[in-house]
């Protein structure tokens, strides 16, 4: 597969991955308010909408990477851009926690390190942050991305090898806890892997444009995981229902999420010139798209505020109207939220990112008149 020479995504491909960022964040939001739930085993196919951010990210990075003068300026942006919002989130659920209890709460080492290392416990949360996991692996992913890049230029069926080495490893949880395998310490290293496989396909598909343009090649991987995944759930007995195979993600939760994706990539004109077409659809997708990352890490506190001030509670007997309010309610806190939120936090990373470039200019200008020095010695 012949590489794309440019160092950007083409404008109809930046269109289509920001609609489809757009629309799989607003399922994020709806599930978590009921929606994996509502129509179970079916509506668990939402699922599937998480791995798309690591395909899209893997096509964004890689050109992100190819226009980054360094690796460590790369390192820090990555880094940097991650943790803050994390961190920004932490201090809004201490500020809720204390407001709640009038206190701090209990603090250790262990805690503390917990929060600082995109783990903080549950026991002290006033709203659940669980979609922080998300965080931890794509960090982890970000630290090895530079050798996913460095293959795609140089050892393309490297790359594809080990791809298919991560979905392999993903085929071994259906029979036993491979998760726990993968662990170093406190960081464990399955979903990583496991989700590498998608990182590393947005490279490879959004770097070619044979497989962009061939469909041959996505209706071959759509047939031929349709009956993978037919003929796993016939012999091995496995529950179709989604839900149950995403934490951790197993062989059958990967290729039921590559088939989807793939039937979306043969789809993405038609999905595009539909969505141009409702200017209002497309407004509502764009500002999603804008705000992903704030969305995903605060829409949690809107489901609290819509149940602790609203009183938006879950009732025993739910009817289409309740799910229809509080799926609405949540929507409207998290977008007057997440503009903010994506403000405060690009401008605290900002001030950040300005302090460790003065860091590395001073230490680099530093070393350059040593080295002058020692030549005129």
């Amino acid at each position: 597969m012949k590489i794309i020479t440019e160092n950007k995504l083409s404008i109809p491909d930046s269109a289509f991955i920001n609609y489809l960022r757009g629309i799989c964040i607003f399922i994020i939001v709806f599930g978590h308010v009921g929606g994996f739930w509502f129509y179970r085993p079916y509506s668990g196919f939402l699922h599937a909408s998480v791995p798309f951010f690591f395909f899209l990210s893997g096509a964004v990075s890689f050109y992100s990477y190819g226009r980054t003068p360094s690796l460590s300026v790369y390192y820090i942006k990555r880094i940097v851009n991650l943790l803050i919002p994390y961190y920004i989130l932490c201090l809004l659920s201490l500020a809720v926690y204390i407001a709640n209890h009038n206190q701090l709460p209990a603090f250790d080492i262990n805690k503390l390190l917990s929060w600082i290392t995109i783990g903080a416990p549950n026991a002290i949360m006033p709203f659940p942050i669980g979609q922080v996991w998300f965080l931890k692996v794509f960090l982890i992913i970000t630290i090895f991305s530079p050798i996913y890049f460095y293959m795609r230029k140089h050892n393309i069926y490297m790359l594809v090898f080990i791809s298919l080495a991560f979905i392999l490893v993903t085929s071994t949880q259906v029979f036993s806890d491979t998760e726990n395998l993968f662990k170093i310490y406190i960081v464990k290293f399955y979903k990583p892997l496991a989700f590498s496989s998608f990182y590393i396909f947005g490279i490879l598909f959004f770097t070619s444009d044979k497989l962009r343009s061939d469909y041959k090649y996505l209706g071959g991987m759509t047939l031929f995981l349709i009956i993978i995944s037919v003929l796993m759930v016939k012999y091995f007995d496995l529950n179709i229902d989604f839900t149950l195979h995403n934490f951790p993600p197993d062989i059958y939760y990967i290729t039921v999420s590559f088939c989807v994706l793939s039937v979306l990539l043969m789809l993405r004109s038609f999905l595009v010139s539909v969505i141009n077409r409702f200017k209002l659809t497309e407004t509502f997708v764009l500002f999603f798209n804008k705000h992903t990352f704030s969305i995903y890490i605060i829409h949690t506190f809107s489901i609290y505020v819509s149940e602790n001030i609203f009183g938006l509670v879950d009732p025993q007997e739910k009817d289409i109207t309740y799910g229809i309010v509080k799926i609405g309610s949540v929507l409207i806190i998290t977008c007057i939220l997440s503009p903010p939120y994506s403000k405060l936090s690009n401008r605290v990373s900002l001030y950040i990112l300005r302090f460790l470039d003065m860091i590395l200019a001073s230490r680099f200008q530093s070393s350059a008149q040593k080295r002058k020095c020692t030549d005129e010695a």
